[in-house]
């Protein structure tokens, strides 16, 4: 018989209902600011889901490699591979898909783009956002409907960006001169204030290394 998929439907909404707050907890020390861990969001909808019949799994899978130019004389490999997250429940499945792109071998920034990855893809599939996503929402309370839909619409188009610590830092070497450094980093610094600490500080030295080399 055919899935019409009514059934997990109506338990993921009833499962939504009892969602605990994806609270931001984790320190960002260089914007004095909080983030909401991968953690933080498992514990966020976990038992909700259980109560309802529902769980998730998140696998990754596809993974090719192919050559791209990271400066003028020297060539870097970059893999690519996909995130599944499936939501399930005892006779029916949703699937997601999310990108992941890995421009490093260095098994700490494979954890941290596999994180980062995972952490979205759950935000975006349960339609939820950590406590301070939206500052507007603080200064300019809205009612539950409008405060949701914006939600809705926020979640709908993370998965569209897949610009992870190792793409912004490819990014960054790219720039020819100071001035291009400034604006690269500008583009992407909403993106870098979402990173784990560690991942910013990263960036951070990336940025400032290059900066030294440009003022020499």
């Amino acid at each position: 018989m055919e899935n019409d998929y009514n059934n997990i439907y109506a338990q993921f909404l009833n499962a939504k209902k009892e969602f605990k707050p994806v609270l931001e907890s984790a320190e960002n020390p260089y914007y004095h600011s909080k983030y909401a861990t991968l953690k933080i969001v498992i514990d966020a909808v976990s038992q909700a889901l259980a109560n309802n019949g529902l769980g998730f799994y998140q696998t990754i899978s596809e993974v090719f490699k192919t050559e791209v130019a990271r400066d003028k004389d020297k060539d870097k490999i970059v893999s690519f591979a996909k995130l599944t997250t499936v939501l399930f429940s005892e006779t029916e499945k949703l699937e997601t898909v999310y990108p992941i792109v890995f421009a490093d071998s260095d098994p700490q920034k494979l954890g941290a783009a596999v994180t980062y990855a995972k952490r979205y893809a759950l935000l975006a599939l349960f339609g939820i956002a950590s406590e301070d996503d939206d500052a507007e929402s603080v200064s300019h309370p809205q009612g539950p409907k409008t405060q949701e839909l914006k939600k809705f619409q926020k979640k709908e188009k993370e998965p569209e960006m897949i610009f992870t610590p190792e793409i912004i830092s490819e990014k960054l070497r790219q720039a020819k001169s100071l001035g291009e450094l400034k604006n690269i980093w500008k583009s992407y610094y909403n993106t870098i204030a979402s990173f784990s600490e560690d991942e910013q500080r990263s960036l951070y030295d990336i940025k400032d290394e290059l900066k030294n080399e440009f003022e020499k």
